[in-house]
């Protein structure tokens, strides 16, 4: 059986107790799901941070995590990478 290791951009903000946005995107690239995983916090979230007075709880190359201090289920944003296998493929050639 073959194993494909993909790597998995999952992102999302909670507003006001209810998710806004979400998103997955699957890479077979590490550094595709890194350059994702960066454009979405520098683009996306960070106006948001800076609009919300966020707390940024963790800033990292492949987890991005912010939110209201204390409250993230009332508002937040987060973007992770899981790096995951499928477990059953074929390549169609």
């Amino acid at each position: 059986m073959a194993h494909l290791k993909i790597y998995v951009v999952n992102a999302y903000r909670i507003e006001d107790y209810d998710t806004m946005y979400e998103e997955t995107s699957a890479f077979h690239f590490e550094s595709n799901a890194l350059k994702r995983l960066q454009d979405i916090k520098n683009q996306d979230f960070m106006p948001i941070v800076e609009d919300e007075g966020f707390e940024i709880r963790t800033d990292e190359p492949n987890h991005f995590e912010a939110g209201h201090k204390g409250d993230y289920s009332r508002g937040c944003v987060c973007a992770k990478i899981v790096e995951t296998s499928i477990q059953d493929y074929v390549i169609m050639k």
